[in-house]
């Protein structure tokens, strides 16, 4: 028996984690956690990684297998992008590109959001006489061909943090950014690094012999305005939590929860 992660998986909380420590019957110990804004009670709270939005035996063996080999996958392309930025060379993302986009899609078939979708009337649970579990939506949702046509014509940069604000992530870890009729999606995978997949004409900018150069953002503002875009997504999904490796990050949030409503 283990405690599995529903929906944000431990692998991104990483990239917003700060050791704590904690007293238990074997003496003292550190361990990793995030700041966590909980959007109906609007408290903050230091939450375990290990811990949150995790529940024991969630997913069946074979489909947390599944999940877990993904997540490795996903963490050599994390790992890469790190490297990159660190040594201030461009990256081949097209490298990466299928398990950015196998990742990306698991974190939506993990979600609530799709749950709930996939169990609305006229859908395959009508037909079963019951509802699907997490279980059968990941196993189907494998199969289905909709999110390799939706990335299909998406390209992919990097995006560098260094302004003062960082980024915060989403429990539906993932949101948009409406631009001129398109969509760009942003997943943030630390405080300081979020990968982004565009249309081309967007990227265009962003490619130079053959590799994507790392846009770099140092306006706070900026990171504000993608930071209240990520709260937007989470309170019209599952309306659940948002994290951040910085406490200040989510007290401006608590302290001005309408601020989306503004969007």
């Amino acid at each position: 028996m283990s405690n599995t992660h529903k929906q944000v998986p431990q692998l991104l909380m990483r990239g917003f984690q700060h050791k704590i420590v904690v007293k238990n019957n074997n003496g003292i110990n550190t361990t990793y956690a995030v700041y966590c804004l909980d959007l109906k009670t609007k408290q903050i709270k230091e939450e375990k990684i290990a811990r949150l939005d995790a529940e024991l035996d969630y997913y069946a063996k074979p489909i947390e297998n599944h999940l877990i080999g993904i997540e490795n996958k996903f963490a050599k392309t994390k790992e890469k992008i790190a490297e990159s930025i660190k040594s201030g060379k461009n990256i081949e993302i097209s490298k990466y590109e299928k398990d950015i986009k196998n990742f990306l899609k698991y974190c939506f078939l993990r979600s609530d959001q799709f749950l709930k979708k996939a169990n609305e009337p006229s859908r395959i649970s009508f037909l079963l006489g019951r509802e699907l579990t997490h279980n059968e939506v990941i196993y189907w949702g494998d199969k289905d061909d909709f999110f390799d046509k939706e990335f299909k014509e998406k390209f992919i940069t990097v995006m560098y943090n260094k302004s003062n604000i960082g980024f915060i992530l989403p429990k539906c870890c993932f949101y948009d950014i409406v631009k001129k009729g398109e969509n760009i999606i942003v997943l943030p995978i630390s405080d300081k690094i979020a990968i982004l997949l565009c249309d081309k004409k967007d990227l265009d900018s962003h490619i130079f012999e053959g590799k994507v150069t790392i846009k770099t953002i140092n306006d706070d503002e900026i990171i504000k305005k993608l930071n209240v875009l990520a709260l937007k997504a989470e309170k019209e999904t599952d309306n659940s939590f948002v994290i951040a490796k910085s406490e200040k990050e989510l007290i401006y949030f608590r302290d001005n929860f309408s601020i989306t409503n503004k969007q």
